[in-house]
């Protein structure tokens, strides 16, 4: 979708209201008022609201690209991940903010927000998608990496995945390179990466949570030290921490690398099967001990 388009979308609320996914009578009847480009446009803003559906409470109103909402976190995780900025005072920026889907859940949470995208398209939905949730933010239109961010006081950042060489799975292959992100000259740093990050990769000092929704491992979140909190563990814990957080109960667990081996027994009369998020974040032995349970083979998880 060009900027113009979007532009136009936005001055044509009515167009988006009547536009239809599927109904080709509906698209002719369009036409007769609006271009062909904007009714296509419109459609495929009407089938993207109705993808959108299972990650957004407000998806009839939102607008979206179809690579922002393929990237975008769905509410039950950003409002996970948004509620360590809770309360913080100055800048907060979301950079590669795609269609604003964080930074919605972000600005719920914190007072200033801006959003970051070299997207021209991304940055209009962004603060349209904030408005849709009685928020107005301001966003800036930049490559991120040219962008000074030494004044804020915390930075999130959504780099985009590469997927052709299969580098985002094992060692955080983004664009930004998570090297770069994990450098940012910020006291307070969130960097969401794939779930298949290894976590060989995550700097010393900084903790790496894995979540989860049900069954359906989401993301690995790289977490900068200084975001410590009684209410996420002891300094000791945070030093090298890997977490397990399974939603949307928010049930969390720290792996200990102190906690011996969970023992190997024959089968009892249950099976439990961990969240992949315990099994990625290396915590079936720290599960194993709370629930006094046992593995049944050394080499894999039930």
């Amino acid at each position: 979708m060009t900027p113009a388009q979007a532009r136009s979308l936005l001055a044509a609320p009515e167009l988006l209201a009547a536009a239809s996914a599927t109904d080709l009578r509906t698209g002719e009847r369009l036409r007769e008022t609006w271009s062909a480009d904007l009714v296509a446009a419109a459609s495929e803003q009407a089938a993207l609201r109705q993808r959108a559906a299972e990650k957004f409470g407000h998806s009839k109103e939102m607008l979206f690209t179809r690579a922002g909402l393929e990237q975008a976190t769905a509410e039950i995780v950003a409002g996970h991940r948004a509620r360590r900025f809770t309360g913080l005072d100055g800048l907060v920026l979301d950079l590669c903010c795609g269609i604003g889907g964080d930074a919605v859940a972000l600005a719920q949470a914190a007072r200033d927000v801006v959003g970051v995208d070299r997207d021209q398209v991304h940055a209009m939905f962004t603060r349209h998608n904030a408005r849709v949730h009685d928020i107005e933010m301001a966003t800036v239109v930049a490559d991120v990496r040219d962008v000074r961010v030494d004044g804020a006081r915390a930075v999130f950042i959504d780099p985009a995945r590469r997927t052709t060489s299969g580098l985002a799975d094992t060692r955080g292959g983004s664009s930004p390179p998570l090297d770069w992100c994990v450098s940012l000259p910020v006291e307070r740093v969130c960097v969401k990466a794939a779930p298949g990050l290894h976590r060989s990769v995550v700097p010393e000092g900084w903790e790496v949570e894995f979540v989860a929704v049900g069954r359906d491992l989401k993301e690995a979140v790289l977490w900068s030290p200084s975001w410590g909190s009684p209410a996420w563990g002891s300094p000791a814990r945070r030093s090298a921490a890997s977490r397990a957080t399974v939603l949307p109960a928010g049930d969390t667990l720290t792996a200990d690398p102190t906690t011996a081996a969970a023992p190997v027994r024959p089968p009892g009369d249950f099976l439990l099967d961990p969240s992949p998020a315990v099994t990625r974040a290396g915590a079936v032995a720290d599960l194993a001990a709370r629930l006094d349970a046992w593995q049944i083979d050394p080499r894999i998880a039930f």
